[in-house]
């Protein structure tokens, strides 16, 4: 698929090329009996077998994992779905981009369900690519010590929810249109200024003198700025940021670090 991706690249994807540089390739016909026999000797002495059919799929094509762990019982095989191995939805193709609008990360990311947008960069399947890693990684760990391999399932679903987890969290008596928004008093952000933007993060809801907290704030201009009460190494004015805003920009309410200076520390 990856190939056909477009490209400005002539007779070349970028795509493919960036995802696959460094990996060796063989293509083999499952369909046929040939290419399994071949698949199946390369299983007798490997570690770890990757797929990302449908869950009915393996089984067809005579690579699911019951028959390759009669071949190599420490093989790990991991298969990747796109909705997971069973559900209403788990003979449906998976697509990152579909799935961060089926599981809510487009109305998250955008300004809420009338404005949704998508993060760019196939989020979703470098993160489970990742999980994937990880789980490889484990059981082939515990393979060191049981001498048996084992059966991994992985679905962009679960990731999708996985990598929201810190939002999917309700008080029994809250309803869901409740702010999902961890920012501190609408600060925590990207404001337009009238050259750039800036970027605050505000790192904490308590204002309790000493308690360590801070907040960092990234100039357009690129000075960085940590804001905190503990007097660490001397002033930091908002002044700069504060002369940013006008006409190409609004207006935040610094609340209270409205004052004119801060203590700077490293960020």
């Amino acid at each position: 698929m990856l190939r056909q991706f477009p490209s400005s690249l002539a007779g070349e994807s970028r795509f493919f090329l960036g995802t696959n540089r460094g990996k060796r390739a063989l293509a083999l016909d499952l369909k046929q009996p040939e290419g399994l026999a071949v698949l199946h000797r390369m299983v007798e002495t490997a570690d770890v077998l990757v797929e990302n059919f449908r869950p009915s799929v393996p089984a067809r094509l005579g690579i699911d994992y019951p028959r390759l762990k009669a071949i190599n019982p420490r093989l790990v095989y991991c298969g990747l779905t796109g909705y997971g191995d069973s559900g209403p939805l788990s003979e449906k193709g998976g697509f990152d981009q579909v799935l961060q609008c089926l599981s809510g990360m487009a109305v998250f990311q955008g300004g809420g369900s009338d404005n949704p947008q998508l993060v760019l960069g196939s989020v979703l399947d470098y993160f489970t690519s990742a999980l994937l890693a990880y789980g490889v990684a484990a059981a082939l760990f515990k393979r060191e010590r049981s001498g048996v391999g084992q059966y991994l399932s992985l679905s962009l679903l679960r990731s999708a929810q996985t990598i929201q987890a810190g939002r999917f969290v309700w008080a029994e008596s809250e309803g869901r249109e409740v702010p999902r928004d961890s920012g501190a008093g609408g600060l925590t952000g990207i404001h337009l200024t009238k050259t750039e933007a800036l970027y605050i993060s505000v790192h904490s809801n308590h204002d309790a003198p000493g308690d360590g907290q801070g907040t960092e704030v990234s100039h357009p201009r690129g000075h960085r700025c940590g804001l905190s009460r503990r007097n660490r190494s001397g002033p930091c004015s908002l002044a700069p940021w504060r002369n940013c805003y006008g006409r190409r920009g609004k207006t935040v309410s610094l609340g209270r670090y409205a004052t004119d200076e801060f203590t700077a520390k490293a960020v």
